[in-house]
């Protein structure tokens, strides 16, 4: 697991985090440089979303967080920062909603939300299904999704009185 904490005590660079309180909705802030600011009632997991997404506008060196485009790359670069691929594909095969998931993977559910959309190609996405359809979990929790998901893949009927345990 990433942890942006450290990160941010082996920067090196003089980094200085504040605590405040701000007025409006937002979160987090950075100067781009050598401050980040969180809101104080933030909770854990927030802070560690929040933390990781100012240093990832620091280490792009963006200075215009205004601008969409810059805003994306931040968020693509915490996601993937945060999210292992193995701890995923874990939860994907447990979890009931993305709320519970995101809360599995200590995260925000729009960082899970960010994951999902921009750091994951059609590849990753067939082989956490594969992996979810081929956990012996997953046939014993819902045996008849399993089947159905297991026709589509190979195309015939093969179900799970197929497959040795």
């Amino acid at each position: 697991m990433h942890h942006p904490w450290r990160e941010l005590r082996d920067r090196g660079n003089g980094v200085i985090l504040h605590f405040t309180r701000f007025k409006d909705a937002q979160a987090a802030a950075t100067n781009s440089n050598n401050a980040i600011w969180l809101d104080r009632d933030l909770l854990q997991g927030e802070r560690r979303c929040a933390v990781q997404h100012e240093q990832a506008h620091i280490d792009l060196g963006q200075t215009n967080c205004s601008d969409p485009r810059e805003e994306q790359t931040a968020r693509r670069l915490t996601a993937q920062k945060l999210i292992a691929w193995d701890a995923l594909v874990d939860v994907i095969k447990w979890a009931h909603n993305a709320l519970e998931a995101a809360d599995e993977l200590w995260v925000t559910p729009e960082v899970l939300e960010d994951h999902l959309r921009f750091n994951m190609s059609s590849t990753s996405y067939f082989q956490i299904l594969t992996a979810i359809i081929d956990d012996p979990e997953t046939a014993w929790m819902e045996p008849v999704l399993a089947n159905r998901l297991r026709r589509l893949r190979y195309g015939d009927d093969r179900t799970l009185r197929d497959e040795e345990w």
